[in-house]
């Protein structure tokens, strides 16, 4: 196992790191560097997470010094959410730091071509230095796309780099994020167990179990292959979840839950209510079951009394909305 010196992190990361690498805490980065240096070994520098601490402390110039020298002598280093204020910053992580703390609301990160959601997370604004072989792992941006972008972001901005003289940087708070935001999580998964792997030199398989039993999958397929099963499970949940203020179907059903904070959307969408409505008519119809029949033409019903259809005969976005759907919805 690669001996890796650590200040800072939450405690879910650092049981994931002693699962495959044999780590050293320190309190501070003054104390690490009063610990004999061993060349080729990792350095980890985070802010301290499970304090509340949201990027971690600057050093002072004569810390620096000693990180320079640690440096030249064959020490590697991984920050994260790290203050590179200055010029000998810049030398040893080949970043300034340019702002304060931003959020990605509904930026993504795009790493090796695919889109990660990164909700609940948060980043620096940051400028790569130095005219040496640097390489952009990752970076966030206003991407447009599913899986992967389908067009140029409008803006984009570094957040992994490797600047090639061995030190990796994530000006973000990469390793914070929690499993129910890590979606798609297999790329989740991949991102991180990559990284680790790459930076311990354990194998990829040791740190891909260290990541299972850290960071579980939250949502995952059933694979169950029962369409009556699928069918009496959607019925359920849509009744259960809380979007349905009637479970009559009376008074419709709201849009949906925000992937950022599960908070409900309190919109009434044509598409929402109708595909709904769909859902439990059909059923109804299938199982002969007047009661979830009934539910269905309620919805609809619900939404045709809120002025939906526009005088083409064509259906708004939403309730009162001046906007006309221009795809299948519409009709």
């Amino acid at each position: 196992m690669l001996h890796v010196r650590l200040v800072g992190g939450g405690a879910k990361f650092r049981s994931f790191l002693a699962k495959f690498a044999e780590v050293e805490v320190f309190a501070s980065l003054e104390a690490l560097l009063d610990a004999e240096m061993t060349p080729g070994m990792l350095c980890v520098l985070m802010p301290r997470y499970d304090e509340g601490q949201r990027i971690a402390d600057e050093p002072g110039i004569d810390v620096l010094y000693r990180l320079f020298e640690w440096k030249r002598r064959g020490v590697r280093f991984y920050v994260e959410a790290f203050p590179a204020k200055n010029y000998l910053s810049r030398e040893i992580f080949s970043f300034f730091t340019l702002g304060q703390e931003c959020h990605f609301n509904h930026d993504c990160i795009l790493w090796e071509g695919k889109l990660l959601q990164a909700n609940s997370l948060y980043y620096f604004p940051t400028a790569v230095h130095g005219n040496k072989v640097r390489t952009l792992l990752a970076e966030g941006g206003d991407f447009l796309g599913v899986n992967s972008p389908v067009r140029d972001p409008s803006r984009h901005y570094p957040v992994l780099l490797d600047n090639g003289e061995g030190c990796i940087s994530a000006f973000m708070n990469l390793s914070a994020c929690d499993e129910v935001f890590m979606r798609p999580y297999g790329l989740w998964r991949s991102l991180l167990t990559t990284l680790w792997s790459k930076l311990t030199e354990a194998p990829l398989e040791a740190v891909e179990r260290a990541f299972d039993s850290t960071w579980p999958q939250v949502i995952s397929l059933s694979g169950g292959r029962d369409a009556e099963e699928a069918l009496a499970a959607a019925v359920a949940w849509h009744r259960r979840c809380g979007l349905m203020p009637s479970e009559d179907g009376s008074k419709g059903i709201l849009e949906m839950f925000m992937s950022a904070d599960f908070s409900r959307r309190q919109n009434y969408r044509t598409d929402s209510v109708l595909m709904t409505a769909a859902l439990f008519a059909g059923v109804g119809v299938y199982w002969h079951d007047n009661n979830l029949l009934n539910t269905g033409k309620a919805l609809a019903d619900f939404l045709l009394a809120r002025h939906i259809q526009h005088e083409s005969g064509f259906l708004r976005w939403y309730d009162h909305s001046s906007v006309v759907y221009a795809n299948d919805s519409a009709r």
